[in-house]
């Protein structure tokens, strides 16, 4: 939400001033520090809806600004596969994020945006 912000006001004309004291509180989900061939990394615990949000909005907003943010969105790109490996080698509940990944990549491919819809039920339901 944060990038997406600056992004749309740069692309409109605005500068973006970042204030090096200033600072935001936010839990971005259960930082759990893991190591991996000597080196530390950080894995976030999202619960599995958070995680198709997470997959399916990337792509979205590195979609609306890679021609104004072609870096930036490769960046992204590679970030979020960064987050796919480390779903696989350290989360919990590997199948059920990796399938609620998948789904928000294919939802972004389908074009379908707002909330999450469990497809598994004929109600409607949302989860």
């Amino acid at each position: 939400v944060d990038f997406e912000y600056c992004m749309r006001l740069r692309a409109r004309g605005f500068r973006v001033i970042q204030i090096g004291s200033a600072f935001l509180r936010q839990r971005l989900g259960d930082l759990v520090p893991r190591r991996f061939l000597h080196r530390r990394v950080a894995v976030m615990r999202h619960p599995p809806v958070r995680v198709y949000y997470r997959f399916r909005n990337r792509l979205v907003v590195s979609g609306r600004y890679m021609t104004r943010f072609p870096r930036w969105s490769i960046l992204e790109f590679r970030r979020t596969v960064n987050e796919l490996v480390k779903i696989i080698c350290f989360e919990q509940q590997k199948m059920e994020k990796c399938r609620m990944a998948f789904r928000g990549i294919a939802d972004f491919m389908l074009h379908r945006f707002g909330m999450y819809r469990d497809r598994r039920h004929r109600s409607g339901v949302y989860r």
